[in-house]
C-alpha cells in the first residue's frame, strides 16, 4: 500500500507538494514528534491514504447466500452458495466513484462511502483498521516531511501501474524507482 501511495503522489506531483505543504504547516520541526491526533486531522493526508486504499485493496468480500436463494443480475443463486466481489472491482466502479482515478481527492466527485471498504465491513471488518490508519499516516508523513521525491530518470510510470496485480496481496512486476533527496533541516540520526 505504501508503494502505491507514493506512486499515486509522484505520478501527479502536485499532490506530493500539497501534502508536503500541509505537513510543513503543522509540523515546524520536520524531524520531531508527529502527533497522531494532529495527523488524523490532516485532510489531504487522509484523502491520499483513502484513495490509495481504494485503488489498491486486493481482497475479496465473500458472503453466503441465505437459504431460499437469491436472484442476482437475473440469475438465481441457490441458498448456501458462497458469492464474492473483489473490492478492487467495487472500488473502481464508476457507479460508486467518479471521476476516476482521483475520486476521493477530487473536489467535485461522486463518492459512495458505503462502497468504500478496504478493511471489509460488518462483523468481518478488520479489528486493526484504526491502528493501520495510524501507522499509514505516520509513515507517509515522516517520509514526506523528510524527503523530496520524484520518479527516477527514465522511470515509465504508465508501464509500472500496468505491472501491478491486485490479487489477495498486490504483486509488483517492476520496482518503483524513486529519486529521494533529504530535505534541509532533517536530523535522521534521531531514528537510528
Amino acid at each position: 500500500m505504501l508503494t502505491l501511495a507514493f506512486y499515486f503522489m509522484l505520478v501527479q506531483p502536485k499532490y506530493y507538494l500539497e501534502l508536503q505543504a500541509e505537513l510543513d504547516s503543522v509540523f515546524a520541526d520536520r524531524s520531531g514528534h508527529l502527533d497522531p491526533t494532529a495527523l488524523s486531522g490532516l485532510n489531504l493526508l487522509n484523502a491520499i491514504i483513502n484513495e490509495t486504499l481504494r485503488l489498491s485493496s486486493p481482497f475479496f468480500l465473500p458472503r453466503i447466500v441465505p437459504s431460499g436463494g437469491f436472484v442476482l443480475d437475473g440469475r438465481h443463486i441457490p441458498g448456501g452458495t458462497t458469492v464474492a466481489i473483489a473490492t478492487h472491482s467495487l472500488h473502481t466502479s464508476p457507479v460508486h466513484f467518479s471521476p476516476m482515478p482521483q475520486a476521493i481527492l477530487g473536489k467535485e466527485c461522486h463518492t459512495d462511502k458505503n462502497a468504500f471498504m478496504p478493511f471489509s465491513s460488518g462483523p468481518h471488518a478488520c479489528i486493526g483498521k484504526n491502528f493501520a490508519y495510524q501507522q499509514l499516516r505516520l509513515i507517509v508523513a515522516r517520509l514526506v516531511l523528510a524527503y523530496d521525491m520524484k520518479f527516477a530518470d527514465g522511470f515509465d510510470s504508465h508501464t509500472y501501474l500496468k505491472g501491478t496485480v491486485p490479487l489477495l496481496a498486490t504483486w509488483f512486476r517492476k520496482p518503483l524507482l524513486v529519486k529521494v533527496i533529504k530535505r534541509s533541516g532533517i536530523d535522521l540520526d534521531k531514528y537510528v
